[in-house]
């Protein structure tokens, strides 16, 4: 894993871990969160790793 992925790592467990008020802003941000999982997944698959945290 790679900076950048590490980085994106902790911001998807970060956000994870926020508390988001409004429904829209929920939906909003669990669509970008679960992109970033899964590109993660792909990512750790790809390197033959399985750093991934299942939320």
């Amino acid at each position: 894993m790679n900076e950048s992925e590490r980085l994106l790592r902790a911001l998807v467990d970060a956000l994870d871990a926020a508390f988001i008020s409004t429904w829209q802003s929920t939906a909003y941000w669990q669509g970008e969160l679960d992109e970033a999982r899964e590109y993660l997944e792909r990512r750790a698959q790809e390197q033959g790793g399985s750093d991934v945290k299942q939320a």
